[in-house]
């Protein structure tokens, strides 16, 4: 930020604190300092442009830019809508993820992602580590992130599975349910097969490596209007990424390694404290006098009685030695980093989880990690349209059209994430960095899902109350610990 004096007609000069992001003239400054990899230079400290191999100043000269707002954790500027930069909030010496990772899928000729273009770093003094204050990469157009696809994909799905459907949607497939009004109806005995639907079992109860082979219910498919080929594909994107990250054989930052012995026990300590501990904070907050969280007592209960069966989930790690590599991995990885541009996706914002240190975002760790981010953001995307249904607006709801609603999210995150599954295993079948049996790799996926859904109900109690509900059902509703319809 600036700070200005600003005198106005005779009064005395106030000083305004405002955003140098906002002002047009700072940044194209800062998009001209890459394309003439500028370096300026303070007492003891510098600044540089670094623009990548190959790139020419001329073609890196831009004259308008606006700015992106949204929910992110950093700041974007788009560039005539060629070029986006990435402003870090959180600057850290070293070596960063994003710029290491966009370096090498670049070179690689990795199609899924926008190509690095360049990036500034800053230096404390001559001989300190660099430290990345932004990246660039060209922009790419697009319709928007999977989350929002997901999101009303799963809308779609539980209003025509449910026979609610009372608003037409524009899609092909859906010509034949329009009735004379251009009304949806149900799909073809889609009503009366919906409580049937209810009880197939879920992702944790079948295990997600064998959900992952089963040929989703006829109505299912019918249902979800396509969308289990796109979930499909994220996953065969997905193996492609690691498969590119896995290749790197020289440098020592990218080259695999092999798990160590203890590897497995240290993964089961460290996950069955965090279970403990995440169950003593939700339980304390939802006790707590006049907590806005009190109304979400039923799901709490229902997850601190679920302990039992989560601590026998993760023990079977205890006696394991881990196979296959570990690897250089997205790190963050949600539908909400997948852009679908036309008919392709793109991967997207490599920094990983900002609160951790660059070290941490750096470790090479299982593939299977983001394979589990991805999943638990499936069930992010099947509840976040009853989100909107405020707590009061739910009670008033029939009970069993509230449960039913629930049930269905719950078979759309169960298909959707098993049909994700399903296109990275067939895509990195056989691959070094996996484990080297389906029931090792199952053990580990489950691990890996449930830490990340522990980690999302820690976030959204300190961050997004309101967004506790989705995460809590969620991770409920996987393991086959929701509200019975």
């Amino acid at each position: 930020a600036r700070l200005s004096s600003h005198a106005s007609g005779g009064t005395e000069a106030r000083q305004i604190l405002y955003d140098a992001f906002d002002n047009p003239d700072f940044a194209l400054e800062l998009m001209r300092m890459i394309a003439e990899q500028r370096k300026l230079r303070g007492q003891a400290e510098r600044m540089a442009g670094v623009h990548a191999k190959g790139r020419r100043r001329a073609e890196l000269m831009v004259k308008g830019v606006r700015r992106v707002f949204g929910e992110q954790s950093n700041t974007s500027l788009v560039f005539d809508d060629r070029f986006i930069l990435k402003i870090f909030r959180r600057v850290l010496a070293g070596p960063n993820p994003d710029v290491e990772i966009g370096q090498l899928l670049t070179q690689r000729g990795f199609a899924q992602t926008p190509r690095l273009v360049g990036h500034i770093e800053h230096h404390l003094s001559d001989r300190a580590p660099a430290a990345a204050m932004g990246v660039l990469h060209e922009f790419l157009p697009n319709e928007g992130t999977a989350f929002e696809e997901a999101v009303c994909a799963a809308g779609r799905f539980i209003e025509r599975l449910s026979g609610a459907g009372t608003q037409r949607i524009a899609l092909e497939q859906d010509e034949a349910a329009l009735d004379q009004s251009g009304r949806i109806g149900p799909l073809p005995r889609m009503a009366e097969q919906a409580r049937a639907l209810m009880a197939v079992d879920s992702l944790g109860e079948v295990g997600f490596w064998a959900a992952s082979q089963q040929t989703p219910p006829e109505p299912v498919i019918q249902a979800m209007g396509g969308y289990l080929d796109c979930a499909r594909r994220m996953g065969e994107v997905t193996a492609r990424l690691h498969q590119a990250l896995a290749d790197e054989q020289d440098d020592p930052a990218f080259k695999p390694l092999p798990f160590g012995p203890t590897a497995a026990r240290a993964l089961y300590q460290g996950l069955q404290g965090h279970l403990f501990a995440t169950m003593q904070r939700v339980s304390a907050q939802v006790e707590r006098e006049g907590s806005a969280l009190a109304e979400l007592r039923p799901e709490v209960d229902r997850l601190i009685a679920a302990q039992p069966r989560l601590v026998e989930l993760l023990f079977r790690l205890r006696t394991m030695t881990l196979t296959g590599s570990r690897i250089r991995i997205h790190g963050d990885f949600h539908l909400g980093q997948v852009l679908r541009h036309g008919d392709q996706l793109a991967i997207v914002d490599f920094e990983g989880e900002p609160t951790r240190s660059l070290s941490e975002r750096r470790l090479k760790r299982s593939a299977l990690r983001d394979v589990a981010g991805m999943i638990r953001s499936f069930h992010y995307a099947a509840y976040a349209p009853l989100l909107s249904l405020q707590n009061a607006e739910t009670r008033a709801m029939a009970d069993e059209e509230r449960r039913g609603s629930m049930a269905m999210a719950q078979l759309f995150a169960r298909f959707s994430s098993a049909a994700f599954l399903r296109g990275y295993l067939d895509q990195a079948r056989g691959a070094l960095f996996l484990p080297s049996s389906d029931e090792e790799g199952d053990v580990l996926l489950t691990a890996f899902v449930i830490g990340k859904g522990l980690y999302e109900i820690d976030y959204e109690l300190g961050h997004r109350p309101r967004w506790l509900p989705l995460a809590l059902r969620g991770f409920l509703g996987m393991f086959g610990l929701a509200e019975a319809p």
